[in-house]
C-alpha cells in the first residue's frame, strides 16, 4: 500500500514529466512517418507513466526514443524494439484497457440510476411529406 507522501511524490514527479515533456510531445507528432510517431508517443507515455515504477523502464523508453531519433536523421529503418520496452508498452496498453473498461462500468452504473428519457417526439414535416 502506498502512502500519502509517496502518492503526493508520484504525482509530483508525474506534473514535473509533463512539464518537462509537453512540447517532445508535440513534436513527435511533426513527424511523417506514422512508425516514428507511434514509437516516439509510447516512448513519451512510458516516461510519463511508467518511469516512477522502474527506472530501468525510463532508461528503456528514452533509450528507444533516442535510437529511433538517430536512425530517422540517418534515414535508415527503425530500430527493433527490445523486449524489455515491448514487455512496458504491453502493460502500458493493458492498464489504460482496465482502466476504460473500469470507466465504462462506473458510466454504466450511473446509468442505471438515472431516471428514464421521454421518448423523442417525431420532428414535425409538411403533411404530404409523412409515410
Amino acid at each position: 500500500m502506498i502512502d500519502r507522501t509517496t502518492a503526493t511524490k508520484f504525482e509530483d514527479w508525474r506534473e514535473h514529466l509533463l512539464a518537462e515533456l509537453g512540447a517532445s510531445q508535440a513534436a513527435a507528432m511533426r513527424f511523417r512517418d506514422k512508425a516514428l510517431r507511434r514509437r516516439l508517443t509510447v516512448s513519451l507515455d512510458l516516461l510519463l507513466y511508467g518511469s516512477p515504477h522502474s527506472q530501468m523502464v525510463a532508461y528503456e523508453a528514452h533509450r528507444d526514443a533516442m535510437e529511433c531519433l538517430g536512425a530517422h536523421i540517418r534515414r535508415e529503418r527503425l530500430p527493433k524494439p527490445t523486449r524489455f520496452w515491448t514487455d512496458a508498452r504491453d502493460e502500458l496498453e493493458w492498464l489504460a484497457e482496465k482502466q476504460e473498461r473500469q470507466t465504462r462500468k462506473e458510466l454504466q452504473a450511473q446509468a442505471q440510476w438515472l431516471p428514464p428519457m421521454r421518448p423523442r417526439r417525431r420532428p414535425w414535416t409538411w403533411p404530404w411529406t409523412r409515410l
